[in-house]
């Protein structure tokens, strides 16, 4: 298992797919272990991350090959809106969540939404904006 104390920073962003929903969810449930929100029904939370793989783009950061976070975006035509950003409780604080969310939103340089450039390194995208 990656020790966050001393695993490489250095994720690779790559687009999640159906075998990362149970990686996804438990990622989510370290969440929901120190929230007050209520619990969620049983296969919820999969169902809904299962519609966004559908719907939406949602990304995964990799560390030897442990998801420790996602974004996810929907593009509604007129915007593209952030739906989801998590980061494993553990590598908080550490540039995942910038460098998914980079990645999430990336630009061709001329205003227009381009995908990321996949599979990617977290580092390229994670320095100063």
């Amino acid at each position: 298992m990656t020790d966050p104390a001393t695993a490489r920073l250095d994720p690779i962003i790559r687009p999640a797919t159906d075998d990362d929903v149970s990686a996804i969810d438990t990622l989510m449930d370290g969440h929901d272990a120190v929230s007050n929100a209520p619990p969620l029904r049983p296969g919820i939370r999969a169902a809904h991350l299962r519609q966004q793989l559908r719907w939406g783009e949602v990304l995964v950061a990799e560390i030897d090959t442990r998801i420790v976070g996602f974004g996810g975006t929907v593009d509604t035509g007129r915007a593209v809106n952030l739906a989801d950003l998590f980061v494993d409780r553990a590598f908080l604080g550490r540039g995942i969540g910038t460098g998914s969310c980079r990645s999430s939103f990336a630009t061709d340089g001329r205003g227009r939404r381009s995908r990321p450039t996949i599979p990617g390194r977290c580092r390229s995208t994670c320095g100063p904006a």
